[in-house]
């Protein structure tokens, strides 16, 4: 079962195992968004503000490891950890759909940058599209925006599919 806990960055979290062994100690692995090794005592693993200031925000898997005084090495956890950004913290929230609808409406009405105009997220490009082109995404993205709220708010998830009219 894998358990999900949470940190905000520049807090402190104290790592312990749910069955302490005896006769060693505890180092614990961080791989996600970046990559993390700190060593502990009997006790678990304490990762400082300064620990989690470094890391950003996001999910990372993490291995409890036990090394006992004889040097054997054993994964005695392996779980989930969220770090959050801290509190206060500037930063954009929004799902890929949310950006990507943002920055095409800007181009339908004429208040593009210049770096709008032709944008990538996420390994996406967009530029230069025919008007009925960028409309049609546009519906598909205020769709996905629309399914993403629902679900965030509980609500059941409506599947809908575009309405094409013709002449």
């Amino acid at each position: 079962m894998v358990v999900t806990m949470d940190v905000f960055q520049g807090f402190s979290i104290h790592v312990e195992p749910k069955n302490k062994q005896q006769n060693g100690v505890y180092s614990l692995i961080l791989s996600g968004p970046a990559a993390l090794s700190v060593g502990g005592d009997a006790d678990g693993v304490m990762l400082d503000e300064s620990a989690t200031s470094a890391l950003p925000a996001g999910e990372y898997d993490y291995y409890l490891i036990f090394t006992s005084d004889a040097g054997s090495r054993q994964i005695v956890e392996q779980d989930r950890l969220t770090v959050r950004s801290a509190p206060g913290a500037v930063t954009d929230v929004r799902s890929f759909a949310e950006c990507a609808l943002s920055a095409l409406e800007a181009v339908l009405t004429n208040q593009a940058t210049f770096e709008q105009q032709s944008f990538s997220i996420a390994g996406r490009t967009l530029q230069s599209r025919s008007l009925s082109e960028l409309v049609n995404l546009r519906t598909s993205l205020r769709n996905e925006v629309a399914r993403e709220k629902a679900t965030r708010e509980g609500r059941p998830v409506i599947a809908s599919s575009p309405i094409i009219f013709k002449n």
